[in-house]
Order: structure tokens, then C-alpha cells, then sequence
């Protein structure tokens, strides 16, 4: 799935990360 990173900001950045993550690690089955 297409991820939007139009609202991203550089002091959120880790935020969006984790959750870009853990997004695609249950995706992938992982979790």
C-alpha cells in the first residue's frame, strides 16, 4: 500500500518510522 508522507515532519520522523514498520512487518506476516 502506498504510504503518505505529505504530513511527515522532521521532528516526527521516528514516529512514522515505527509505524511504517510495524505496518509492514504485519504485512509481511511477521507479527
Amino acid at each position: 500500500p502506498q504510504i503518505d508522507t505529505s504530513s511527515w515532519k522532521v521532528e516526527t520522523i521516528e514516529e512514522h518510522i515505527e509505524e511504517v514498520r510495524s505496518m509492514y512487518l504485519q504485512w509481511a506476516g511477521v507479527e
